[in-house]
């Protein structure tokens, strides 16, 4: 956020020749206050005023650069995943995002997928996405890229992650086998709110958020998950 701010006051200062007085003020020293959230909250307070300022003490419709600064600002902070450092984190990469290896292993960066041979490991397709992309979801790019390669295919195979039902669907119809385990979720959760993890073995919403565990309690007439 702090970034975001400089590179408007930045944007201004070239184009209008000058940054108004109404635009300089003291950045808060978020490094000195201990909690975390507080200091997030501080400083997205602070850019929301700055743009404030911005569009009511500068015709930026006569400044391109600067208007698309405080624009993307703008978009920045109403994604209701940024304060919560699930969406963009860096104005330098904005594509990247955070994935999960396991419960206690993320990063922040890209996965790729790709669909290869297995009998001679030669890769027929490639994709690249966000940390945050689910495995599967661009299944079909992977498979008719394969196709038009000229391969013959009677068998997929794959994790739980590809047992869903367009999967499962587009290989019934060109009669393909799919050697793919079973998962029985897939026909009870909205997939466009819903997304499996199958690294960390995690399901994410659509705000980011992700389950933290699962306990089996077994009882003397009834099983429960919870």
């Amino acid at each position: 956020m702090k970034h975001l701010a400089r590179r408007i006051i930045k944007a201004i200062e070239e184009e209008n020749g000058e940054i108004p007085a109404e635009l300089i003020g003291e950045v808060p020293n978020y490094k000195l206050i201990e909690d975390h959230n507080e200091a997030k909250q501080i400083m997205k307070t602070y850019v929301e005023n700055l743009i404030s300022k911005a569009e009511n003490h500068v015709d930026l419709s006569n400044l391109p650069s600067s208007q698309k600064a405080v624009n993307e600002a703008k978009e920045i902070l109403q994604d209701p995943k940024f304060i919560a450092q699930k969406g963009i984190r860096s104005l330098v990469d904005k594509d990247a995002r955070v994935g999960y290896k396991s419960q206690t292993d993320s990063f922040y960066g890209y996965k790729v997928e790709f669909a290869m041979i297995p009998e001679t490991r030669i890769i027929t397709a490639v994709t690249v996405d966000s940390g945050a992309y689910v495995d599967g979801s661009k299944f079909d790019e992977l498979y008719q890229r394969s196709k038009a390669c000229g391969l013959t295919l009677q068998e997929v195979y794959g994790d739980k992650a590809y047992f869903r039902k367009p999967i499962l669907d587009t290989l019934q119809t060109d009669s393909v086998e799919a050697i793919i385990p079973v998962n029985n979720c897939v026909y009870k959760i909205d997939e466009s709110r819903f997304t499996y993890n199958k690294d960390s073995d995690q399901w994410f919403c659509e705000m980011g958020n992700s389950t933290c565990k699962k306990v089996y309690q077994k009882y003397k007439n009834r099983s429960n998950i919870l």
